[in-house]
């Protein structure tokens, strides 16, 4: 059984990577912070998916729940990251 804090860290992370603050602007703000949260946890499901048909087509391995919440929370903690960053660092 995971602990807690196996949950918590990548979740926590990705709320921290998700926050975007646009003054003057709390609808937009609101608008924005559900989408690329919504968005960062389409992506860590999808991939989490495709590794787990991966494992069980090629290695004849199954992936356990707590596993696969696992890859799916850093998966998301990741493509939150990239979005910080090009969010952050575009050359606009």
């Amino acid at each position: 059984m995971a602990k807690i804090k196996d949950y918590f860290v990548p979740f926590i992370l990705l709320l921290i990577l998700n926050l975007r603050y646009y003054p003057g602007n709390l609808e937009l703000t609101l608008k924005q912070n559900f989408r690329f949260l919504l968005a960062s946890f389409i992506y860590g499901l999808a991939f989490a998916f495709i590794f787990k048909w991966f494992l069980r087509q090629f290695l004849r391995r199954e992936l356990s729940r707590e596993n696969f919440v696992k890859i799916a929370l850093w998966a998301a903690v990741i493509m939150a990251f990239g979005e910080f960053l090009r969010i952050y660092f575009a050359p606009y």
